[in-house]
């Protein structure tokens, strides 16, 4: 069987040796597209490939409306053609995603580098039909690339046992989850935002929630997380995207924590890095805390609103010495095997906010998610390189060994 994008770049040079140039290149458009995308995109890539062609979606007018219009000595040709392509179209809007989350992993993120592209060409052009189909696309690949995360148990309540889970990517740092957004607090995945900036709903399990983790009752209030790269240099990760990685050691909402029959569950997952598979370099900590009343955490966080676009996580508030807080019960460790314990992993690294931006490291001040607004002001932009050049000095990131 021909590949569908090989058979739309014969029927391509077919029908532009006709009267159709135009069809012929919007075959061989449509041909391109497939090429770059993972196969889990071509149904939908083929479906709207149709519209291109025909207008009304349909098989039928796909390969009859241009057939009466060929050049008579390219019909028989081209109803060959379009007998295979209507095959293979039929093949691929059944098509059932494959079973190689690595291979579909690393095919989702060609594809988005790929449709950010031809967003941002499709702008310059003013073609909005390109546009919209893209961006339309690129708004369902996050989604699509979290369900291939392992789902991991990132808390059980201490107030009634009840899990906070999540799908969280521990193959790689390179994955889109860890460049989408800092961590607010609304999970590893975070939040998604409407035209007016205000978080909105997304599917958790089977609930529309304000946040990306799946919570087993009411008493979480968030779930905050931060990179440990652990001495290595994580050249993995494409120096064009930006890397949030926060804090490298855990640390507690202190006004969070000083509230009456607050509680908090910490734990730490290996990451992986692609280009050598089958062991860990990094780790992320995450937080989850718990209240009785609603709304507690997001009382500590006043007078910001956690749910608007522009909050930032307010680092200067963060307590670091996690022993009086195991000591009092109030925070607990749960261990791979998910039971709740009095004491953990004790790590080291940087404390404050940092971020790798085109392959250097700084750590932002307080209340700053930017570094291009830190460059505006010379005071600050100074001082973010002093204290990045000390935090780097104290821990230092090796590349590692060619034969590791």
């Amino acid at each position: 069987m021909i590949e569908l994008p090989e058979l739309l770049l014969t029927l391509s040079s077919v029908l532009s040796r006709g009267d159709e140039a135009r069809w012929g290149l919007r075959c061989g458009e449509l041909a391109n597209r497939l090429a770059a995308a993972p196969r889990t995109h071509w149904p939908a890539l083929a479906k709207d490939g149709l519209r291109w062609f025909a207008g009304s979606g349909s098989l039928s007018d796909l390969v009859l409306y241009p057939a009466g219009r060929l050049d008579a000595g390219l019909n028989n040709e081209f109803s060959r053609l379009a007998a295979q392509l209507h095959t293979a179209l039929t093949e691929t809007l059944q098509y059932r995603p494959p079973s190689d989350t690595a291979g579909t992993y690393r095919a989702l993120h060609a594809e988005l580098d790929h449709l950010r592209t031809e967003i941002n060409w499709a702008e310059r052009g003013r073609r909005r039909p390109t546009y919209h189909i893209s961006l339309r696309l690129a708004q369902a690949i996050p989604q699509e690339y979290q369900q291939l995360c392992p789902d991991y148990l990132l808390a059980q309540c201490p107030l009634c046992g009840a899990p906070v889970r999540e799908r969280i990517d521990t193959l790689s740092l390179a994955g889109m989850g860890w460049w989408r957004w800092p961590a607010d607090g609304s999970g590893w995945m975070g939040r998604y935002f409407g035209s007016n900036g205000r978080a909105i709903e997304q599917l958790a399990g089977d609930e529309p929630t304000l946040h990306s983790y799946r919570a087993g009752c009411a008493h979480v209030q968030g779930v905050m997380y931060g990179v440990n790269l652990q001495g290595v240099l994580p050249d993995d990760v494409p120096r064009e995207h930006s890397l949030p990685l926060g804090s490298a050691v855990p640390h507690l909402h202190r006004p969070f924590m000083a509230l009456p029959d607050s509680r908090a569950v910490l734990r730490t997952l290996p990451i992986g890095r692609l280009d050598r598979p089958g062991r860990a370099y990094y780790l992320v900590w995450l937080v989850s805390y718990f209240h009785p009343k609603a709304g507690a955490l997001a009382s500590t966080l006043a007078p910001q609103d956690p749910l608007h676009r522009f909050f930032l996580w307010p680092y200067a508030d963060a307590d670091y010495e996690l022993a009086p807080w195991l000591a009092s019960g109030q925070a607990l460790w749960l261990d791979a095997a998910g039971q709740l314990r009095d004491h953990g992993p004790v790590l080291s690294g940087w404390r404050g906010n940092w971020v790798r931006e085109r392959g250097d490291f700084y750590r932002l001040p307080d209340g700053e998610d930017s570094l291009q607004q830190v460059q505006r002001y010379l005071a600050q932009w100074q001082r973010v390189q002093r204290d990045s050049a000390c935090g780097l000095a104290d821990y230092p990131l090796q590349r590692l060994a060619e034969d590791v």
